[in-house]
């Protein structure tokens, strides 16, 4: 037999002597805030029993109302606090009310209702709460909806199941047949149902926001007509100058698809009218062979200190103890349990835990965080409401004909609920800004020097109203043609002021046309510096890429662990493109908006994407580097230097993790695998280099007891025998009693640098040496320095980036946050506060700088005859797919 869901509504609304009414003739569940019935019967049934609750619904309506007087409900509406009525009750016991009262939330408490709200078996729970957010979007069901989130943040304790989740907050919770609508109660306390709710609506906000973001935006960087094109690395010089960044080795076929990869470029049309693609004149460094790894001067002096094993017998038999509470069901993997918030403390007792890099970040204690702004049910029925009318109105012509005061709602057309302003706020969250509109960087210009401070910089808590009109406005890809000049029809440009030459500048200047503008100049206006030093006006480019990062990092809300946004230097590169779109001399090219939309397009997926942030691997690149700066700013000062050992450890039905040991003190962090949750390129198509906002998250996992004790034995059963001025050799434990197996070994060395304590702005260069796999001696393992390049990966590199120490001391809540709850910080707050200016700025005005870094980088890629012979993926696909045809 198959059953039917559906549901019927009643205006006027019933009051609760109403409800009880049709309750005593037939037993259905009755939900106030809509307001309607949910009936459940036998599809063959439903028309009787809609006929039938129609006659009990009449009845009521006839019996209990009348026609109201118009002017008296006139002259009562204009008494003060009076809410106008639609209907005349009359009774001594009527059994509905007024509709206008139920707009204002004037009617009766919904708590009056609960005895029909509620499945049976939750009448005597003393506390309830009803939880809406599956019933409007892609038709999840909760089963549905806890397994994809499960399947995203396993490893910071996601709950997979309904059971899950009462077992974490010691409540009952059940759904409706259509598993999109869920029943909570409790005997304990009411805010135990309000925890749960929380819980699930920052649920659902995690799985909307989806596994990863991706965002791009374009640098064209001067003014002028611009056209872009996709150009294979080959034709520009950086198929033989891209390595490919990897601690365990590249993916399989990287190197491979990398001789095929394209970047994205731009051409400029001068006074002719003629294209030109810019042209680097580079100065050879003296005395630096190509492919050299001289060692940075900050990190050239650094002794490793010696180590020698000791006994790991008592430390294997802690890894089995913690390994058997694993498997009686207790997880140690994550810092709070589900709907708790915890006081992590570090090791040794004092409040704080270790960063990646060993430096102490302060940790907030567990005190009861703000709860998250949230819109009223009721305010989601009356949008929903709202909704209706409008949509009636603009489908009927008004008449005078008395309206029908009972609709019947059949179950194959879905009515919209009070959950579709919820999902729309979370949409809103993760939907962000996808388009950039101007292909053409042409406009008036005021005597700044760099990319970044152009315009006055938006006042708090407001958008500036040319960016909110550019992030909103859709764009007509068809309404253009692939070469038009926009600065006909736009007067705001990507880039609001013409960037001279700077120091280090190497791009062959053309000279651009004079432009004549019907637009009225804007005044001149003074730079003025504030206190930190940096001038307070910003460019367009700037604002987009705050915004952007601003909309990524919405997620981190709700993400616990070691959280953090860095812009990276490096260089982007798409794979597996079909060989028609890539530009040899004839085109295609395409407009701005049509670019940004074939990167942007839903069907590229993210293993197609490539961004390489090794720079070089050599020292003296990183030594011209640190004394770059965004014009017009103070210099980088070096303040710390940290020097690490990354182990790279799996274990059998657990997530990857790595273990960090202090190479001085041996100290050791566990962490999960940096798990990257949204990427803003942005496409510098007139410079060798790009940069990439990342946004991303790792498990924190110095409270778990088995992570712990794997760390403590590999730290006790480490051999550190430097062997030579250029390297050293580590040996460690690969007995099955670990309990793990390690993957990799490599050596980190950051050190960081700052301009002034009151920009926040932190610029970290990091050198990483690969260790390969050497001898092997029963139950040991000797790792040692990987001497030559391995399918495009070096054995030592240099990164660099850009982050904000203001952000590190907001972050720090996070670590302690259990998995469903929101921290007490929002993006708001990191924009009020400067985070992604502090992230933005200096690398938009160093990397015109960067031209020079690079130069002599050789990932070993040689001109080879099968590699005429690959097909990208998408020809393959057409090759392999359907019917062979002959002609």
């Amino acid at each position: 037999m198959e059953f039917v869901e559906f549901y019927i509504t009643c205006n006027p609304p019933l009051l609760p002597s109403g409800v009880d009414w049709v309750d005593e003739l037939i037993e259905l569940l009755y939900e106030p805030e809509i307001p309607w019935f949910k009936v459940l019967t036998p599809r063959e049934c439903q028309k009787a029993v809609s006929d039938f609750i129609q006659d009990l619904l009449l009845k009521v309506v006839q019996e209990d109302t009348d026609l109201c007087d118009p002017d008296q409900a006139k002259r009562a509406g204009d008494a003060a606090h009076h809410v106008p009525s639609d209907i005349k009750t009359i009774g001594k016991r009527p059994r509905v009310f007024a509709w206008s009262q139920f707009q204002t939330d004037s009617g009766p408490e919904h708590g009056l209702f609960d005895a029909h709200r509620f499945p049976l078996n939750m009448h005597d729970l003393k506390h309830k709460a009803v939880w809406r957010g599956l019933e409007s979007g892609d038709s999840w069901t909760i089963d549905y909806f806890l397994q994809l989130l499960a399947s995203q943040w396993k490893d910071v304790g996601a709950p997979a199941s309904i059971e899950e989740i009462q077992e974490s907050f010691g409540c009952q919770i059940t759904y409706n047949m259509a598993a999109d609508l869920v029943y909570i109660g409790t005997d304990l306390d009411c805010l135990d149902t309000d925890k749960v709710t929380q819980a699930l609506d920052n649920f659902l906000a995690v799985v909307t926001y989806g596994n990863r973001q991706c965002r791009q935006l374009l640098v064209p960087e001067e003014t002028g007509t611009f056209r872009f094109a996709y150009k294979w690395l080959s034709h520009v010089g950086q198929d033989r100058a891209t390595y490919i960044s990897s601690k365990k080795g590249p993916p399989p076929d990287e190197f491979r698809r990398l001789q095929t990869a394209v970047t994205v470029r731009a051409q400029r049309q001068d006074a002719n009218g003629t294209w030109t693609q810019d042209e680097y004149k580079y100065a050879p460094k003296q005395g630096v062979k190509p492919g050299t790894t001289k060692v940075f001067s900050l990190f050239e002096e650094f002794q490793y200190p010696k180590k020698l094993p000791t006994a790991v017998v008592n430390l294997f038999e802690k890894i089995v103890q913690a390994s058997r509470t694993l498997r009686n069901g207790t997880s140690p993997n994550v810092p709070g349990n589900l709907g708790q918030n915890v006081r992590p403390i570090a090791p040794g007792g004092d409040t704080s835990v270790e960063d990646i890099f060993g430096e102490s970040v302060p940790v907030l204690s567990a005190e009861p965080l703000e709860p998250a702004k949230q819109t009223s049910s009721r305010s989601l029925v009356e949008t929903w409401r709202d909704g209706v009318r409008q949509a009636q109105q603009e489908k009927q012509v008004q008449s005078q004909e008395e309206e029908a005061l009972i609709s019947f709602d059949e179950p194959q057309e879905i009515l919209p609920r009070e959950s579709d302003l919820l999902a729309a706020a979370h949409l809103e969250m993760v939907m962000g800004v996808k388009d950039q509109q101007t292909s053409d960087a042409r406009g008036h210009f005021d005597t700044s020097d760099d990319l970044i401070c152009l315009e006055p910089a938006p006042q708090p808590h407001a958008l500036d109203p040319s960016l909110k009109q550019t992030l909103q406005q859709p764009i007509d890809l068809l309404s253009q043609p692939p070469c038009v000049d926009w600065s006909q029809e736009l007067s705001l440009s990507i880039l609001d002021s013409v960037v001279p030459p700077l120091a280090g500048l190497t791009i062959q200047q053309v000279q651009a046309p004079t432009l004549v503008t019907t637009c009225p100049a804007p005044p001149e206006k003074a730079v003025f510096t504030p206190s930190n030093g940096r001038p307070s006006r910003k460019s367009h480019i700037l604002k987009l890429a705050e915004a952007h990062t601003k909309d990524l990092a919405s997620i981190l809300e709700l993400s616990p662990g070691l959280v953090s946004i860095e812009l990276k230097f490096g260089r982007f590169y798409l794979k597996n493109l079909s060989h028609s779109q890539v530009d040899i001399g004839s085109g295609p090219y395409w407009t701005m908006a049509e670019m940004l939309d074939s990167l942007n397009a839903d069907d590229v997926p993210e293993s197609c994407i490539g961004f390489s942030t090794a720079l070089t691997t050599c020292g003296p690149d990183v030594d011209d580097l640190v004394e770059m700066h965004p014009p017009g700013e103070a210099p980088w000062v070096h303040f710390e230097t940290q020097v690490c050992y990354e182990i790279s450890c799996c274990l059998e039905d657990q997530a990857p993790f790595i273990v960090e040991i202090d190479a001085e003190t041996f100290k050791t962090c566990c962490r999960g695998v940096e798990k990257e949750l949204g990427d803003l390129y942005l496409h510098c198509v007139r410079r060798p280099w790009d940069m990439q906002v990342r946004v991303s998250q790792r498990t924190a996992l110095n409270q778990s007891t088995l992570h712990v004790a794997i760390a403590d034995a590999l730290v006790a059963s480490m051999n550190v025998t430097p062997t030579s001025a250029k390297g050293f050799a580590i040996e460690t434990t690969i007995d099955e009693r670990l309990g793990a197996t390690v993957e990799s070994i490599s050596i980190r060395h950051a050190a960081r640098y700052r301009q002034t304590q009151e920009t926040g702005s932190i610029l970290t260069v990091a050198m990483t040496k690969r260790l390969v796999p050497g001898e092997k001696h029963e139950k040991r393992m000797k790792w040692r320095l990987g001497q030559k390049l391995y399918e495009g990966v070096p054995c030592l590199w240099y990164e660099v980036s850009v982050s904000s120490g203001r952000a590190r001391d907001l972050f720090a809540e996070n670590v302690g946050m259990a998995f469903g709850d929101r921290t007490s910080w929002d993006c708001e707050q990191l924009d009020r506060e400067g985070v992604f200016e502090d992230i933005c700025r200096p690398a938009l005005g160093m990397i015109t700088q960067m031209d020079e870094i690079g130069l002599l980088n050789d990932n070993g890629l040689r001109q080879k005859g099968h590699r005429s012979f690959h097909d990208s993926l998408a020809e393959a696909k057409e090759r392999c797919g359907g019917e062979s045809v002959f002609w």
